[in-house]
């Protein structure tokens, strides 16, 4: 969450860039008539231009700072999360409190396939925690 709140204060950098090249031809006639006669006069004139343009264009979204649409993404994880969190911990509670059941009402066996569901799901701590509690045999 905290990068996405934090994208806001990056920049969205644009780079543009654009070349003109320019070529001009032009004619230019006239008459002049000086001491009887008559002259033709022209002129030719051939221009090239270029040019070249390069812009950077940084544009903030400070609107992403308050609340980004892709937080909807990483808030739907974080439930599927804890809803898979809590499925997992109402299996051990079961597992668990079934076991008690069955100690209670001394059904070692029953107990004993509880302990090892128990065990799949703590890969192994439950039975190191009872086996911790358990009083030394002298």
């Amino acid at each position: 969450r905290r990068g996405v709140r934090r994208r806001g204060w990056l920049p969205q950098l644009r780079l543009h860039g654009r070349y003109l090249s320019d070529r001009d031809r032009g004619r230019d006639g006239d008459e002049s008539f000086v001491a009887g006669g008559l002259r033709e006069l022209h002129d030719w004139d051939r221009e090239r231009g270029r040019s070249r343009e390069i812009s950077l264009t940084a544009t903030w979204e400070l609107g992403d700072l308050v609340y980004h649409p892709e937080e909807i993404d990483i808030s739907t994880e974080a439930r599927r999360l804890i809803e898979l969190r809590d499925d997992v911990l109402d299996e051990v509670n079961q597992l668990y409190f079934d076991r008690e059941r069955a100690l209670r009402d001394d059904l070692s066996h029953d107990a004993a396939r509880f302990a090892a569901g128990l065990d799949g799901w703590t890969e192994g701590w439950f039975s190191r925690a009872v086996d911790a509690c358990a009083p030394a045999s002298r």
